[in-house]
């Protein structure tokens, strides 16, 4: 088990997406931490949805500064197309800004094979989709990490969802 969790922390170390992370960025099993503070203990202390900015690990045409968000499931539920399911965050993200494959389960280690979710809420639903480990469920703590700097006031819950309502 050992092993194979160094080896996973390895593969993330050399993986490109993960350059896309704040400078001083750390990862373990169900946590990550930047300039020493962990995400978990900050979501607990201040609640989400939570914006950590820091500078890029590798230089970008993004620029120099990236973001890190860490949000709370809301819910899990089949998708209103009938195909895969959504998962509902507490936090409004715009699809292009979330770095293709950086979300992170954190608070614990998810027990199943990772699949797809679409994000929800979106401006655009099925903009967004993710991939988390298939037990996530509501109460969970996600991070995402974002190509540019996004302001806590541009993430928080605004719009109106009358699918929300249904059921």
């Amino acid at each position: 088990m050992l092993m194979h969790t160094m080896g996973s922390f390895r593969r993330r170390a050399l993986d490109p997406r993960f350059a896309e992370w704040p400078v001083g960025t750390v990862f373990t099993r169900d946590d990550v931490s930047i300039l020493g503070q962990s995400l978990v203990e900050a979501a607990r202390a201040v609640g989400t949805p939570l914006v950590r900015v820091g500078e890029r690990s590798a230089p970008s045409v993004e620029g120099r500064f990236c973001c890190v968000v860490v949000t709370r499931v809301e819910a899990v539920i089949a998708a209103e197309s009938g195909v895969g399911e959504e998962v509902w965050l507490d936090a409004e993200l715009e699809a292009d800004s979330v770095v293709r494959g950086s979300a992170l389960l954190l608070g614990r280690a998810g027990t199943r094979m990772r699949r797809p979710y679409i994000v929800r809420p979106a401006l655009r639903p099925g903009d967004l989709r993710i991939a988390l480990p298939g037990d996530v469920a509501e109460g969970d703590l996600v991070a995402l990490a974002c190509r540019r700097p996004v302001a806590l006031h541009d993430i928080r819950r605004r719009a109106y969802h009358p699918e929300r309502l249904s059921g």
